[in-house]
């Protein structure tokens, strides 16, 4: 039994308001040539298949057009759970559609949400002949209400408390399908192997940036769901960065298969700058013969846009890195992160701008990290004495003090960095 295990598509995603959708269909077509090629029995996506509740209908053709073609390529099954950017009913409403593909050998299983009977969650693959082959315990993301914390509120005294309950109730919720995985593996001989489902953040992985400003219902603090003695393999999506979990080779983030923030590049350090490039995306394999796990490996993504983020603390060093990727006369996805001295007389974004004007090289991002850090953290008044009116960071300094009375201090200086940060990337916009 050979099984590709991918997760967090999130199509629909844009980069810095640029779209994806060219690169997610070269993807689906390299992942529908891998499948065939590889001759995958089934495929499993561990969630966020679209970026947001409503996705766009570029986005849902891409979905059906991949699900039309998966029966060509020989693959048995295809399950999918939802993620926490999924909306539940979406991936529900085309779900009596894809599962007609059974009429072309495809059998096609969504769980987008808790079921009323957790056998429901613990799927039976089987391969064309009708042989069973495979158990999957297809979880679902889990919202609080979904494990019943929801009705302990009331109960709460505290946020931990809750937070407590939730992640007990987490593990509570995958102890139950775990009885069921076992009791389906005895009914089968007991010699099925079984992979194990989830879209959650547990701890110690690695995160990105996004991610560590919002973890996903506060799973980050998750260490443990006991699956060891039952679990061939764990199948987890969120982390779009892939990894193993806790040194377990079997316990896995596919990540995502594009790159969706700069936490995601690949640093190559490049002379005397750093500088991140696009790659490193990749899927499982994983193979099965009998309950024993044969072989896990991973599969390397194609490039299919050329992200770099430069890094410098020269001013000039960045400019005639930049001048040499035009030069390439290639499309390039630029991002620049400068952590120099400050000279409030240079306008180092538009020297940027200048070194590519012309070529195929667009700055989608850029941080001058000293003024940002500048505005944080120096007095306001020393400021406007040394510079003048700063006008946006006082606005934004009021405004919080004043709607933002009842947070911490640290929640306020993160506001207020977010707030800056938005206004440098619209004036940035603006002056490119």
């Amino acid at each position: 039994m050979r099984v590709l295990h991918t997760s967090d598509w999130h199509l629909g995603i844009d980069f810095y308001e640029h779209s994806r959708n060219e690169e997610f269909e070269k993807f689906f077509g390299w992942l529908l040539e891998t499948i065939e090629r590889e001759k995958i029995d089934a495929l499993v996506v561990a969630g966020d298949i679209f970026d947001g509740y409503h996705p766009s209908n570029a986005s849902q053709k891409l979905y059906y057009n991949f699900f039309a073609k998966l029966p060509q390529t020989g693959c048995s099954n295809a399950v999918i759970i939802s993620g926490n950017h999924d909306s539940r009913e979406q991936l529900e409403a085309p779900k009596a559609l894809l599962e007609s593909l059974g009429k072309q050998g495809l059998g096609v299983w969504i769980i987008a949400r808790k079921p009323d009977n957790l056998r429901q969650e613990v799927l039976v693959l089987k391969d064309r002949s009708g042989e069973a082959q495979l158990i999957v315990a297809a979880v679902p993301y889990l919202r609080p209400g979904d494990i019943e914390a929801g009705h302990l509120a009331s109960e709460a005294s505290t946020v931990e408390e809750m937070h407590e309950r939730y992640l007990r109730g987490y593990k509570e919720h995958y102890a139950a399908v775990k009885q069921e995985v076992e009791r389906a593996r005895l009914e089968h001989g007991g010699i099925l192997p079984a992979i194990y489902m989830g879209h959650m953040s547990l701890a110690g992985c690695q995160l990105t940036d996004k991610m560590r400003d919002i973890p996903v219902g506060n799973l980050d603090s998750l260490t443990c769901l006991d699956l060891e003695d039952s679990a061939d393999y764990v199948a987890l999506g969120h982390l779009h960065i892939a990894q193993t979990v806790g040194g377990q080779d079997n316990w896995r983030y596919s990540g995502s298969p594009l790159h969706f923030s700069k936490s995601e590049l690949r640093n190559d350090g490049i002379g005397g700058l750093k500088v991140s490039t696009s790659g490193g995306k990749s899927v499982v394999i994983v193979d099965f013969e009998g309950r024993k796990l044969r072989e896990i490996r991973t599969l390397d993504i194609p490039v299919y846009r050329d992200i770099r983020l430069l890094e410098s603390d020269e001013p000039e060093k960045a400019i005639e890195e930049l001048k040499n990727w035009a030069k390439e006369n290639q499309v390039i996805w630029a991002m620049v992160d400068y952590s120099g001295p400050i000279d409030m007389r240079y306008n180092l974004y538009n020297e940027l701008k200048q070194a590519i004007k012309g070529s195929k090289v667009d700055i989608l991002w850029f941080r001058n990290q000293r003024w940002n850090k500048m505005l944080l953290s120096a007095d306001e008044s020393k400021l406007e004495n040394e510079y003048g009116e700063l006008t946006p960071a006082n606005v934004f300094t009021e405004f919080i003090k004043q709607r933002c009375a009842a947070v911490s201090e640290d929640e306020r200086r993160w506001i207020k960095e977010q707030c800056l940060s938005l206004y440098n990337e619209l004036e940035n916009s603006v002056v490119g």
